[in-house]
């Protein structure tokens, strides 16, 4: 794997914390070159300082959110890393609440950073690499929340199967030709995403149970590793995995383990 990250020039999503924060440290492990981004600028510089040779690492401060000034920013990009081997989309909102008491803002905001933004960084990459004839690899981060509905999590679900269905389709045009698409579903990794999420006023959610699962930094391993791979869509996690299949064959079951 990091004979494959050496001199890559990479620019990560979401970087300030959690599974973005993860992803950089083992990029730069793997001796890439950096560029980072994400809401929080001092996180995003503390990501930075723990990664080794932090010369190697910029960052990029933004609000995907505000879907038009993406043009900008990826031309940004490109002039701070001189180049884009790997765009990694990890940025995404969580987001709590009941499908009647989760305010229409507050949907719009997870569609514009979790579906919208992404969308056109995909776009803006492919057309960048067609126009300078290079190979280009577009990474998105989706979740397993995307393959089934849950209580409280319809918008959050939504906005993720919206991305994983237009990665699907990109990833067949684009077949045959030296741009590459893929997408990691991650199951359940210990981060602080529930404490980050929104409430359905918009306003932090404040969970009652801490979140569990796999180690950022196993999952981040297991992540470059898939991207070693031909296949599109990898799903990384632990008996949580089980679900999706579950789901797809025995939904009536599934639903009913899903309320205990």
């Amino acid at each position: 794997m990091k004979a494959l990250l050496y001199d890559q020039k990479i620019w990560i999503t979401g970087a300030s914390s959690g599974i973005g924060r993860a992803l950089a440290l083992e990029a730069a492990r793997g001796g890439a070159h950096l560029l980072l981004s994400g809401r929080h600028a001092g996180n995003l510089e503390v990501t930075r300082r723990q990664c080794v040779r932090p010369e190697f690492v910029h960052c990029l401060p933004c609000d995907l959110s505000d879907t038009d000034a993406i043009p900008g920013l990826f031309e940004q990009a490109l002039t701070r890393l001189g180049g884009l081997d790997k765009l990694i989309a990890n940025a995404g909102i969580g987001q709590w609440g009941t499908v009647m008491d989760t305010e229409d803002a507050v949907e719009h905001r997870l569609f514009q950073v979790n579906f919208e933004a992404n969308r056109r960084l995909l776009k803006l990459y492919a057309h960048y690499c067609q126009a300078n004839r290079r190979s280009g690899h577009f990474v998105g981060v989706g979740s397993i929340a995307a393959k089934f509905g849950q209580p409280q999590l319809a918008a959050y679900s939504a906005s993720k199967a919206a991305f994983t269905l237009y990665l699907e389709s990109a990833w067949r045009e684009f077949q045959g030709s030296d741009f590459t698409v893929q997408l990691v579903h991650p199951g359940m990794v210990q981060t602080e995403i529930m404490r980050h999420s929104l409430g359905p006023d918009g306003r932090p959610h404040t969970p009652q149970k801490t979140h569990r699962g796999m180690d950022p930094e196993r999952f981040a391993k297991r992540f470059f590793n898939a991207l070693n791979s031909r296949r599109f869509e990898h799903q990384i996690g632990g008996t949580e995995l089980l679900a999706v299949p579950l789901h797809a064959l025995f939904p009536r079951l599934f639903y009913r383990l899903l309320g205990r």
